[in-house]
């Protein structure tokens, strides 16, 4: 981190007499207290009652992964090897692994992790992809499973017996010992249909080849199958890529992790581009307010919170998109809040380079850019103590309602909304009020390492408990980024990276 000092103040000096009185910047408005009461309610109700936030709502009604963080790694891992496995370049190619002396393949993997979502997690969809992964590996239709996992979770899903029923029978037409003889030739079209509303993602493509091969229309199987191929090329071929652009990043972010701590134990910080910032003191005051900046932070917690507890009780929005509605929600409470903190400044006549609102110009996107690969390293050692400490011991950890919807979001308009929230939106939203107004709070009552430490920890906390060691880390290297240039243009620029590259991933594990 960066030593401790004030900002150099600039111009004639003033006297006291000729200077405005400033209120006292340690005080806590009133406001505070309301904003904190309202944030304590936010948390209290859905203890206390039915009440569901939007974010716990999309996570709950969400197929992909049940409501545990650690199921939702599995599942990304089935679905990475489910990818691999329909590959041709490794299609029917063993992983190495061995089970009862025997290699095993990699959708033989991929089949097991989804056995295990299905019998634990009560996952509807991983149990039909167990079906179609079985088949591809040419073993017999399980009717146990069928009839007990699949049909049971469906019923406790809400379906009626009906309904259950009937896609039992569809399977079994499907995949069935005497499908070949008893397929409904006559009614493939809505086969067809109903195989496309079972959200099976990518495999829904192998499923159609199937139902075409079985109605005898070879080249409409072909077809289905050639193009499902080469998406399942062109994806793992991208996840690939990503994967090793990751790990070089991974290996400059060491080196410019080893500059920094030289630096930090030379003082030499004209060696990271330390930037000190200057203020003027006839025109604002040379510290910001404590009491004031606290306020602001609490508000927007309690806008963001409450607004979301609201629109997670309105019955109507659950028939939206869940995608468009956290986009409006997010957005509308983010701009909500930050008019509030102008509202705020302007009365105070804060001076707003001082929460970061400054640039140096494109340095510091640069700077922000070689800030994302210095993260790597800590996010990826945080994030493997992290699995293998927490999640292993707490598999009711829910994870961040934006993968659900990364994972279940089909159309291209949806994801492109989806990526403007994740990887712009969140971005500004966030260093705004974390790396902006908390953390110039807590810099004019605590050294430079515990307002980083302190930002962080608050950052981790307000997101999903799943993930919250690596947040925590990264939220460490946001501060730290934003002391060192006292601008929130170079986190921003580091948080859209990061985002940006787990969209690409996520959309890479589930796309359609």
């Amino acid at each position: 981190m960066t030593e401790d000092s004030q900002p150099q103040i600039v111009g004639e000096s003033a006297s006291v007499a000729d200077r405005s009185p400033t209120p006292d910047p340690w005080r806590v408005r009133v406001s505070f207290w309301i904003w904190l009461a309202i944030l304590v309610l936010t948390y209290a109700l859905p203890q206390l009652t039915s009440l569901e936030g939007r974010g716990a709502k999309i996570v709950k009604q969400s197929g992909v992964a049940g409501n545990a963080a650690a199921s939702f790694q599995e599942l990304s891992q089935a679905e990475l090897l489910t990818r691999v496995a329909l590959a041709p370049l490794f299609s029917g190619q063993s992983t190495g692994a061995k089970r009862a002396g025997k290699d095993e393949t990699f959708a033989a993997i991929a089949t097991t992790a989804y056995r295990k979502i299905a019998t634990g997690k009560k996952g509807v969809v991983s149990a039909r992809k167990v079906l179609v992964l079985e088949h591809l590996q040419k073993k017999p239709l399980d009717n146990g499973f069928l009839t007990t996992v699949l049909a049971r979770n469906l019923a406790e899903r809400g379906e009626k017996s009906g309904a259950v029923g009937s896609e039992v029978a569809l399977w079994r037409s499907l995949y069935g010992k005497n499908a070949a003889e008893e397929f409904d030739r006559a009614n493939t079209d809505i086969i067809v249909g109903r195989v496309k509303a079972l959200q099976l993602g990518l495999l829904e493509q192998q499923v159609l080849a199937d139902v075409y091969t079985l109605a005898e229309r070879t080249d409409q199987a072909n077809r289905v199958q050639k193009a499902l191929q080469d998406k399942v090329t062109f994806e793992v071929t991208r996840l690939f890529l990503l994967i090793l652009l990751l790990g070089a990043g991974a290996l400059v972010g060491v080196v410019f992790l080893i500059v920094f701590a030289t630096a930090w134990a030379s003082k030499k910080w004209n060696n990271v581009g330390r930037v000190r910032r200057e203020v003027n003191a006839k025109t604002a005051p040379p510290t910001l307010p404590f009491g004031g900046l606290l306020d602001v932070f609490v508000a927007y917690l309690a806008i963001t919170r409450g607004v979301g507890l609201i629109a997670g009780s309105i019955p109507g929005l659950d028939a939206a998109s869940p995608v468009y509605v956290s986009a409006a929600v997010y957005i509308g409470t983010g701009i909500l809040a930050a008019l509030y903190l102008l509202s705020r400044a302007r009365a105070g006549r804060w001076d707003l380079p001082l929460l970061g609102i400054r640039t140096a110009g494109f340095s510091d996107v640069l700077y922000g850019v070689a800030g994302y690969f210095a993260a790597l390293p800590v996010v990826f050692a945080l994030g493997a103590l992290n699995n293998g400490v927490f999640k292993k011991n707490d598999s009711t950890l829910a994870p961040n309602p934006v993968l659900p919807m990364i994972a279940g979001e089909g159309s291209e308009v949806g994801r492109f909304v989806l990526f403007c929230l994740v990887a712009i939106a969140a971005p500004i939203i966030e260093e705004l009020f974390f790396r902006g107004v908390l953390y110039g709070a807590l810099k004019t009552r605590f050294s430079t390492v515990l307002a980083v430490v302190i930002s962080a920890a608050c950052f981790a906390i307000v997101h999903p408990m799943g993930d919250w060691l690596p947040i925590f880390g990264l939220g460490c290297v946001l501060a730290t980024v934003r002391e060192l240039r006292q601008s929130l243009v170079p986190g921003i620029v580091l948080h859209f990276c990061q985002n940006a590259m787990s969209f690409a991933l996520m959309s890479s594990l589930f796309s359609k």
